[in-house]
Order: structure tokens, then C-alpha cells, then sequence
């Protein structure tokens, strides 16, 4: 029986709940905000890799991948308000809860010193930056900001959870080390950063591979005037908005009525004559 759109926001908080409460009870004796901080931290890493892998696994699994679906929506969201309350924590665990530590050093009378530049410096830094970008990301996350933005402006924006991932990423590693964390929290860690990896790696392929379709040799001569290119692409369905392709051929005509895209499938050189306008 599938479940209700609440009921998969209520499972979504369950599991959230329990994979923080356990971490909480894998750190006995440390002080209750430091166990918290570290719960939620890998309760936000292992939702975020999760948001990531929903639309690759859709790819590879061949069914549809729309430009945004409830459930990963929602598994995104979790990820960001679990990441803003990490981040508050966070905040408290260290320097006596002095926040402006995290970032600055400050002098014997009070005031602001010099940027911190050394491992807690920088993995503060990163996590802000992270938590930012995420704080914006969870604003639009709605049908409103959709509609508003439109779908090619609002899916740019949501593209910065990459760059949010591996701030993510290295900020939790650097911690890994200045923490001294268990061997078993540092493979947690790595690991999911892999499987998001290799997920979002295998649905590009598998994308690039969806657009090219059947290659077949062929004669590009009579296309385009330039001699060398060994192949070309029948049964190609190109996406609706070309965004790029790799090189920058000089007989490539931007404006031309007619024009030929080109792009690489692993080592094929492949090229598809289109009557639109190419947009980088």
C-alpha cells in the first residue's frame, strides 16, 4: 500500500530521528550539545547524499526523472532543516559557545582578531558557506519559488546542492581528524559521500547515453564542410535546451538556421543536425 504524501514526511522524520538517536547513544560519555551535533550532522550528510541518488536510481532504473518530485523534495528538505540545526548546535559545542571563535580569532580584550586559516577555521568556514547556500535552497523548495522562477532558473539555483555536498563532505572530514572521531564514524562518513559519488557519476552516463541513442558511421562532409568527423548519431533525440558541448569546432554556426551539435559519448564523437538555436 503506498503511503500518503504526510505519511512519507512522517517516516522521513522517524528515520531521521532514529539514525540521530543513534548516534547519540554510540558516544557515551560526551557532553549531551557535542552528541547532538554529531547526531544530527550524520543524519543531514545521509539525507543529502539520499536527495542526490533519488534521480540517478530513477535514470538508471529507466523510469521517469521529472524536474522535481515530492520525494525528493521532501527528503530534501529534511536534509536542510536538519543541516540548519546541526549548524546551531554545532555552534555551541566549541569555545565555550563563543560562535565568533569559529570563524575569528579574538585578542586578550575582547575584541576581533584575524581570520581563523587552520583546520577548525576552515571547516567552520566551509560549513557556513554549506549551510548558506542550503538555507536558500530550502526557501524555494517549494511549487511557489517553481513557478515563480520558472523551471530552467529555479533547477540552476537547485544545482548549487553539488557545490553545498562537497562543502559537506570536506567540512565533515576535517572534523573526522580534529575530533578524533571513532574509525567507525569516519568510514560512515566516506562512504556515503561514495555512493552519492558513484550515483550521480552512473546516472550521467547513463543520461549521455540516453541522448546519443544508436551510433552509426556516416558522412558529415555534406553537413557541415569539415572534414574527420568519424561518426553520427542515428535515432538521437537531443534534450530540448542544448546547455553545452565539449570543443568549440570553428564551423560551428551559433546562429545558423541550421547547425550541428556535437558532444562525446565515452571516446565517440557524435553529431546531430538541429533546427534551433544552440544556447550555451
Amino acid at each position: 500500500m503506498a503511503l500518503s504524501h504526510v505519511g512519507i514526511q512522517a517516516l522521513l522524520l522517524i528515520i531521521a530521528m532514529s539514525i540521530a538517536f543513534a548516534a547519540y547513544l554510540l558516544l557515551p560519555g560526551q557532553p549531551a550539545l557535542h552528541r547532538i551535533s554529531i547526531g544530527t550532522g550524520y543524519v543531514g550528510v545521509i539525507f543529502l547524499a539520499a536527495a542526490l541518488i533519488v534521480g540517478p536510481l530513477n535514470t538508471l532504473r529507466g523510469v521517469s526523472n521529472p524536474l522535481s518530485t515530492y520525494l525528493r523534495r521532501d527528503i530534501g528538505i529534511m536534509a536542510d532543516i536538519v543541516a540548519v540545526t546541526h549548524a546551531i548546535v554545532g555552534l555551541q559545542v566549541h569555545v565555550c559557545g563563543d560562535f565568533v571563535q569559529y570563524f575569528f580569532k579574538r585578542k586578550p580584550n575582547g575584541e576581533l582578531g584575524a581570520i581563523l586559516f587552520d583546520a577548525f577555521g576552515i571547516a567552520n568556514h566551509l560549513g557556513l558557506i554549506a549551510v548558506l547556500i542550503i538555507v536558500v535552497l530550502l526557501v524555494i523548495s517549494n511549487n511557489v519559488s517553481l513557478r515563480k522562477l520558472g523551471p530552467r532558473r529555479w533547477k540552476g539555483i537547485q544545482r548549487y546542492i553539488y557545490v553545498a555536498a562537497s562543502l559537506v563532505a570536506v567540512h565533515g572530514l576535517i572534523y573526522q581528524i580534529i575530533e578524533r572521531r571513532q574509525a567507525a564514524f569516519i568510514v560512515a562518513l566516506i562512504a556515503i559521500a561514495a555512493a552519492a559519488a558513484t550515483m550521480q557519476y552512473l546516472g550521467f552516463l547513463r543520461r549521455g547515453a540516453a541522448w546519443l541513442g544508436n551510433a552509426v558511421p556516416g558522412d558529415l562532409d555534406s553537413w557541415s564542410g569539415h572534414q574527420g568527423l568519424p561518426l553520427q548519431c542515428a535515432n538521437w533525440k537531443p534534450p530540448t535546451e542544448i546547455i553545452g558541448y565539449l570543443g568549440s569546432p570553428s564551423w560551428l554556426d551559433a546562429s545558423a538556421p541550421r547547425t550541428v551539435t556535437v558532444c562525446w559519448n565515452s571516446s565517440m564523437l557524435c553529431a546531430s543536425r538541429m533546427d534551433r538555436r544552440i544556447t550555451k
